[in-house]
């Protein structure tokens, strides 16, 4: 498995997408990326979307969701459309692995790395992006993504940001 070809592209189905999200993919400015299933150890459906409306409102809606996260063999789904003080905005929903909703995706800013290149958003040589998810639950995150790519393909994925702790405690070995 590489980071240069999805496991599985998924067709564009009329209305499908908006039962499941709520909303609907991109048609225009991300028209050219096709939602794909990616994996570089986790695995997530990356969907682009119309714009950050159509971001904002995004929502796993039932059942249709857990049909398409079945059939696709995902729990997750990493939303995304260009920001405006950012080089991309995202949402990564996971309701089926008991994540509602996800202030900041290390994992998912890294393997879309792989989705930007397939579709030609990523150029030879060193780019570094800004990511910012989170902004909709009121929790935002700020994820660099620096990526390099010679000979077409991927030689280097990078991110970095900050974590918050959201609890802390001690292990003591028994006895």
């Amino acid at each position: 498995m590489g980071w240069t070809r999805p496991t599985r592209v998924l067709p564009w189905t009329p209305g499908g997408w908006r039962r499941r999200l709520g909303c609907r993919p991109a048609r225009s400015a991300l028209a050219r990326i096709a939602r794909g299933l990616w994996q570089g150890g986790p695995r997530f459906l990356y969907v682009p979307v119309a714009g950050l409306d159509t971001l904002a409102r995004a929502r796993p809606m039932e059942p249709q969701w857990s049909l398409q996260m079945q059939a696709c063999g995902v729990d997750s789904a990493y939303l995304y459309t260009p920001g405006q003080d950012c080089d991309f905005r995202a949402r990564m929903f996971s309701p089926t692995a008991g994540i509602p909703e996800d202030p900041a995706t290390g994992s998912a800013s890294a393997i879309l790395a792989a989705q930007l290149l397939a579709f030609g958003a990523l150029a030879e040589g060193e780019m570094r992006l800004t990511l910012h998810q989170g902004v909709e639950m009121g929790r935002p995150s700020v994820i660099g993504l620096t990526t390099r790519v010679a000979g077409g393909g991927l030689t280097q994925v990078r991110i970095k940001g900050s974590a918050v702790p959201v609890s802390e405690g001690r292990l003591h070995p028994p006895g």
